[in-house]
């Protein structure tokens, strides 16, 4: 399945980099440590499962219903910090240049990052009814149309625990310690009417098959986005403001929106009959859905540092803001499939 893209979340920089270049993607010797490329992209198993039948003995009419499961995988999670030098990038909007928050630097503030990108999968659902267009004992070809339902949600999260280690006039005391949280997730549902042709060409007890559909319909996107920062002060009660770093108030909340999308679908498969009533068979399939919502696509890297926590009241401009970017999503694959006819 098209993996998941996100911005540049975690970054690094080598030994004795001034503490104002730490991770500032641009400078000597920064480098992205996550993010930045797609993630979650590997092969993964998954199902399809139908039941049909036949609605008169000529088998010239039918329906049938059918899942598809194409679980997620448990994402992929990069965490980083103390002893090296450690920072999470942004674009400042002061200057519309790279800048980064430090998550860890010697002699200056101890921390780890942790960066995570999951997919909870895909899964749909859907009933067709068949009817024969033509074909005699080694050829068929139906038309079929129904309903489809199809449904993905993404998450991003990335943390920070950070402590100081030196105090300046006017900074923070020692030891106080930051809790920063960005959290972002999407989902997406298709609902849709469903329209294709279905052949078959037998060959002795091999037999040749090709399915082609399209879907119409709306997509339902949602969208959520939630942040914030707990401060702790040695010797005083912790206090949390909303925010974090690229989920500010100016991105925090709830969205949706109402679609109109398509989802087409292709696959072939050569079988072999066991017996006239089970037959294996393998095959390629191909499904595109022209446009969901994935949680890397609505971050944006561009911050207002007077929005940081606390911010200032007012801080223009409202950045980071919240944008769609809607993206097609592709899965591909091969498949193994047993066939009983009862």
């Amino acid at each position: 399945m098209k993996g998941a893209n996100t911005p540049p979340l975690l970054s690094a920089s080598p030994a004795g980099t001034p503490v104002s270049q730490a991770g500032v993607l641009g400078t000597p010797g920064a480098s992205t440590l996550f993010g930045g490329q797609p993630y979650n992209q590997g092969m993964m198993v998954g199902g399809r499962f139908t039941l049909g039948r036949w609605l008169n003995n000529e088998r010239t009419v039918g329906a049938e219903i059918y899942g598809l499961i194409l679980p997620g995988c448990e994402g992929t999670t990069y965490s980083a910090g103390t002893p090296g030098i450690v920072s999470r990038p942004y674009i400042d909007t002061n200057n519309n240049k790279n800048a980064a928050e430090l998550v860890s630097y010697p002699g200056v503030l101890n921390g780890i990052s942790t960066a995570n990108v999951s997919t909870c999968g895909l899964f749909g659902a859907g009933a067709l009814g068949i009817y024969n267009l033509g074909g005699n004992d080694v050829f068929r070809l139906d038309a079929v149309g129904g309903f489809r339902y199809l449904t993905i949600c993404d998450d991003v999260n990335v943390t920070e625990n950070l402590t100081t280690l030196v105090s300046n006039p006017g900074s923070v005391p020692t030891g106080t310690n930051f809790n920063i949280l960005d959290k972002f997730q999407t989902g997406s549902q298709f609902y849709g009417a469903d329209i294709g042709l279905r052949g078959e060409r037998r060959m002795g007890r091999w037999f040749l098959d090709g399915t082609g559909r399209i879907a119409l319909g709306s997509t339902c996107q949602s969208a959520t986005i939630s942040g914030n920062t707990t401060v702790t002060v040695p010797g005083q009660t912790p206090f949390t403001s909303a925010g974090g770093l690229l989920a500010l108030p100016s991105n925090i909340g709830s969205y949706s929106r109402n679609f109109v999308t398509i989802v087409p679908e292709v696959g072939c498969h050569l079988g072999f009959f066991l017996t006239e009533n089970i037959r294996l068979k393998a095959g390629y399939s191909f499904l595109y859905w022209s446009s969901v919502a994935r949680a890397g696509n609505i971050i944006d890297p561009t911050v207002n540092p007077n929005l940081l926590p606390p911010s200032t009241p007012g801080a223009q401009p409202q950045r980071p803001a919240f944008d769609w970017n809607g993206t097609g999503l592709w899965a591909q694959g091969i498949d193994l499939g047993l066939k009983w006819r009862f």
